[in-house]
């Protein structure tokens, strides 16, 4: 009888063993981030009841894809999204001048949130090892500086969020973006 429990203490502990190590070393999933950057935004506004939902169009992830492809090199200056100087891809004037063309193409792809009470995008280029949901989704917004703003309709009554996360593979590099949805 001792010999059998030794038996099944053992099996039970390298079950349980087994069960631990299952969550290392996967891919986190882009619902992962979403959840999680959005269990996130309810705790950085004080609304832990704000709706979050994680439905924006597929057409507009099929827009940003293609000029992902056909503008790769100008998206990111160095680690960063391409946003912080004038003339670069995603850069917003705070007075005045012309956005660039990433703001453009990214007004032109959103167009259906234009009255959502804001939308946010960020982009980064991801390490190898970037860690679980929130940690990646925190890389992210770090790496595009504050984001893009796409449209901005000040309201103080957005009752809800819609987060989007997309990965893009090029090559052997795994590139990343979130979309924000303020809604009112």
């Amino acid at each position: 009888m001792k010999r059998l429990n030794r038996i099944l203490s053992l099996a039970l502990a390298a079950m349980m063993a087994l069960t631990l190590l299952t969550g290392c070393g996967g891919k986190v999933t882009e619902r992962a981030m979403e959840k999680a950057y959005g269990d996130y935004l309810r705790g950085q506004m004080g609304k832990p009841d704000m709706k979050v939902t994680y439905d924006v169009s597929p057409a507009v992830f099929e827009k940003i894809d293609a000029d992902f492809r056909a503008n790769k090199a100008k998206w990111f200056n160095g680690t960063y999204l391409a946003s912080y100087n004038p003339g670069e891809y995603f850069y917003e004037p705070i007075s005045a001048g012309s956005n660039g063309d990433g703001v453009t193409m990214l007004q032109e792809a959103l167009k259906e949130y234009s009255t959502s009470a804001s939308v946010q995008f960020y982009a980064a280029k991801m390490p190898e090892s970037a860690g679980n949901a929130i940690t990646q989704a925190a890389y992210v917004t770090h790496c595009s500086r504050g984001g893009v703003s796409v449209y901005s309709n000040p309201s103080p009554d957005w009752t809800g969020v819609k987060v989007a996360v997309h990965r893009v593979q090029d090559g052997g590099d795994t590139y990343c973006y979130m979309i924000v949805i303020y809604e009112k």
